[in-house]
Parts: structure tokens; C-alpha cells; sequence
């Protein structure tokens, strides 16, 4: 049973979620550049939506990729949107479960408006975010992008050292974290930056 729309729905309703508007579709043809430069082959179209939350953070409802407000308001440009997209598109290429099928009852959507965040958590296993974070570099080495990765790289190293400082800025409410247990990881990318 696909509960990604009752999700989505509930999400927009306590107006979590922002409704479909022109920032969704700058993040779908950012993701629609790297489906079409990997020839990769979906079986449904993804498309993207905007979580009005400060923290940093990403995920993935169905065939819908979140990314929060406060994420998409801190990167410095396309090539690390197209970084932070790369890595929800890496979980859905390799197969990875797109929802927690807790949630495929209508009961667990049943909570109060101020319970959501919390009862909604759509953390990824270890492995499975290390698999994306090395699926990324080469959607990245295959896509309009491959040569402006330097400020994506700037970016992750800059949030990984500020992490401590900005505990309320890093801790996601959903999803999983860009730092520490997430994004941090794309250590190739972070080293090709710059200084």
C-alpha cells in the first residue's frame, strides 16, 4: 500500500508543506537535468516539494523529494542543489525503500498537528546512506554539474564545521542529517574543494 500521498496530504494540510509552486519547479528540472544526463530510467516520474522548516534536511515520500526550506535558502547555487537532490535521487536508484511502511495505515496518520514531527520520521539505515553518498559522486560525474562542484564541496565542509555551533540549524525534524550521520560522508567531494 503507496501512503505517500496520505502523507503528503497531511503535510500540507498542518501546512508543513508548502503547496506546488515555481521553487517546486526549479527543483524538478534540477532533478529532471540529472535523470536525463545518467539515462536513468524511473519507474514513476519524481518530483520535488518544499518542507517550510529552517533545518537543513532531506527525504524521500514515495516519489517525492523533500527539501526544506531553510536547505534550499543556504545553498550557494545549483550545482549544490543539484548535491542535495543527488542524494535523495541515489536512494530511489538503488532501490532503497521510498517510505516507511508504518505508514501505510491510515491510524498512524491519526496524531495531533503538534505530534507530527515527531510521529513522521523518515530516517535511512547507515548503509543504506552510504550507498547513496557514493551513488551521488557519479550521478554528479554524469550531469550539466560535474565541472561546478566546487561550491558544493565548500558548502558541505562549511555546515560540517559549523555543526556544533548550529545545533537547531543542523537537527532535522524529518528526515535525516546533512552532517554527522549524512552528507558529511561526501568526503571526495569535500576534498576537491578548495580551500
Amino acid at each position: 500500500v503507496d501512503s505517500s500521498p496520505n502523507v503528503i496530504e497531511r503535510l500540507e494540510n498542518v501546512g508543513l508543506l508548502s503547496t506546488p509552486g515555481e521553487v517546486d519547479k526549479v527543483l524538478d528540472t534540477v532533478l529532471n537535468n540529472l535523470v536525463v544526463s545518467n539515462q536513468l530510467t524511473l519507474e514513476r516520474p519524481l518530483g520535488c516539494r518544499v518542507l517550510l522548516t529552517s533545518p537543513l534536511e532531506s527525504f524521500t515520500i514515495g516519489h517525492t523529494i523533500v527539501l526544506s526550506r531553510g536547505l534550499i535558502d543556504v545553498l550557494p547555487d545549483e550545482a549544490s542543489l543539484a548535491t542535495m537532490l543527488a542524494h535523495e535521487l541515489g536512494h530511489v536508484v538503488l532501490g532503497h525503500p521510498l517510505i516507511d511502511t508504518k505508514f501505510a495505515f491510515a491510524d498512524r496518520l491519526m496524531v495531533s498537528d503538534a505530534d507530527l514531527l515527531e510521529t513522521l520520521q523518515f530516517h535511512r539505515d547507515p548503509r543504506e546512506e552510504a550507498a547513496a553518498d557514493e551513488t551521488v559522486i557519479s550521478l554528479l560525474e554524469h550531469s550539466p554539474y560535474k565541472d561546478k562542484l566546487a561550491d558544493a564541496g565548500l558548502f558541505l565542509r562549511e555546515i560540517a564545521d559549523r555543526a556544533r555551533q548550529l545545533p537547531r540549524l543542523i537537527q532535522p525534524h524529518i528526515g535525516d542529517h546533512i552532517v554527522g550521520g549524512g552528507m558529511s560522508r561526501l568526503a571526495e567531494l569535500v576534498e576537491a574543494a578548495p580551500p
